[in-house]
């Protein structure tokens, strides 16, 4: 500074791009005639602090400047030049959750400048961090502890709203603006990031889960509808056959009771596979009558009162069967009949000949008993 006479007691030889941390930048002395002939220059935007034997402060803030007289009336012991811009500074904490395991990390932007500069003289700032930000963390704990650790957007509206309009330092002459930003810790964060993968996760394999569980339901209801198709079929098989052997029984019975042993035997030498089926419906009075009838039959047979054409093998292994089902002495006489549903109409005592299980003109019916020869 032009015009002084002793060296200064503190000089900071800052520039307008220098952040600073202290408002004063320059402390000098001053001699009892310092202005006696001239005037003290400085930079435009600096405030000037005269303290006075008394203790009392002389404030001149730009574009003010004290005039000669003021200077020598006043006897001015030193000066101070205080920094009026606008200045910033950042810092970074942790803030508290809801629960002390947890804590939000704090980033602070601050802005400050000096609105009454003896009021920093007086209060001797010479780092405005140091007294700016423990003000402002204190007031950001007290309303970050509310929120839980996961709620930083909540934390953080809630924190601007509790700092808006609000002057931490007004008292030591200096403006305070500050925009606040909250984020998870560090263990936080990763838990996010990890949850967030493994919904990531869950969406790729979802859609693959889904189809699988598809594919097995559709396998189920198939094997459902092959098992309920089997168990038709099943049935429709087994009425079928019970429907065969109602008309098989039904055939054979007129046969036996209409017609006699002979026309009987001879259908049944078409069909030999029925025989075992044909003799279990027999009744035991039946039975009875067919072995009387067995003696008979072997006779007719040898004495050449049929056809050739009756007397084929198929009728000579018909009469050798039933011979040897009864020579067996089984179950012929007291066996029962199979259940059958019920007989198609014409059984009993018609004439008409019941038609052949096969389709075919039953062979017996040209065939008349005759005499039996001596």
């Amino acid at each position: 500074m032009a015009g002084y006479r002793y060296a200064p007691q503190w000089d900071q030889h800052a520039r307008r791009s220098t952040d600073i941390i202290d408002p004063v930048l320059v402390v000098r002395p001053l001699s009892r005639f310092e202005f006696a002939t001239r005037r003290p220059v400085s930079e435009v935007d600096h405030a000037l602090v005269f303290t006075s034997p008394h203790g009392t402060l002389a404030v001149y803030v730009p574009p003010r400047r004290p005039t000669r007289g003021e200077l020598t009336a006043g006897r001015f012991l030193s000066v101070h030049e205080v920094d009026m811009g606008l200045h910033h500074f950042q810092r970074t904490f942790s803030v508290p959750s809801e629960n002390d395991a947890f804590a939000f990390t704090a980033e602070l932007d601050v802005s400050w400048r000096v609105t009454a500069p003896d009021r920093v003289v007086a209060g001797q700032v010479r780092d405005v961090p140091a007294h700016v930000v423990p003000r402002l963390e204190e007031r950001m704990r007290v309303t970050t502890r509310q929120f839980a650790i996961e709620d930083s957007a909540g934390a953080e509206t809630a924190v601007r709203e509790d700092l808006a309009g609000v002057q931490v330092a007004e008292e030591l002459g200096l403006t305070i603006t500050c925009a606040v930003r909250l984020d998870l810790d560090e263990a936080a964060r990763g838990q996010q990031a990890a949850l967030r993968d493994i919904g990531y996760q869950a969406q790729l394999v979802a859609p693959e889960t889904e189809l699988e569980r598809l594919r097995e339901v559709q396998q189920q209801e198939l094997e459902v509808l092959r098992q309920a198709h089997r168990h038709q079929n099943e049935r429709a098989e087994l009425t079928h056959e019970q429907q065969m052997l109602a008309e098989k029984a039904r055939f054979y019975a007129w046969h036996l009771e209409q017609r006699g042993v002979v026309p009987w035997a001879l259908e049944v030498a078409q069909r030999p596979q029925d025989l075992p089926n044909i003799l279990q419906m027999l009744s035991g009075e039946q039975a009875a009558q067919v072995a009387r009838n067995l003696d008979m039959l072997d006779r007719v047979a040898n004495s050449g009162h049929f056809e050739s054409y009756q007397l084929e093998e198929p009728v000579r292994r018909t009469l050798s069967s039933i011979r040897d089902l009864f020579a067996g002495g089984g179950s012929v006489g007291g066996a029962a009949p199979p259940v059958m549903t019920s007989l198609p109409p014409g059984t009993g005592g018609s004439d008409e000949p019941p038609s052949s299980p096969l389709g075919t003109p039953a062979a017996g019916s040209r065939v008349e008993e005759g005499p039996v020869p001596d």
